[in-house]
């Protein structure tokens, strides 16, 4: 299997990841290979995606101004944007 090497990486993403791999009982190699993994494979996320430019640039911002993902942006947007049109999820309790 391929191997690879994060050199200068910032101490405080770092930090981060530690700390969410904690969260998620992962090694921290085993939370880096998920984040890549789900980065990679979600095309929501990358460059190359349906959403416009402007639009990804304004996620961006957004979701550096509140220390967040652009995935947890989005969701965020969503949910908030439901909400203000009374959409909730359905009662599972049937």
């Amino acid at each position: 299997m391929a191997k690879i090497q994060a050199r200068n990486f910032p101490e405080h993403l770092f930090e981060q990841l530690m700390t969410d791999a904690q969260k998620n009982e992962r090694s921290l190699e085993g939370h880096v290979r998920f984040l890549l993994t789900c980065a990679l494979n979600n095309p929501i996320l990358n460059e190359g995606t349906e959403l416009p430019e402007w639009m990804l640039n304004a996620l961006r911002e957004s979701a550096k101004k509140g220390f967040r993902s652009i995935r947890h942006e989005i969701i965020k947007r969503l949910t908030e944007s439901f909400a203000k049109e009374d959409v909730y999820p359905p009662d599972t309790n049937d």
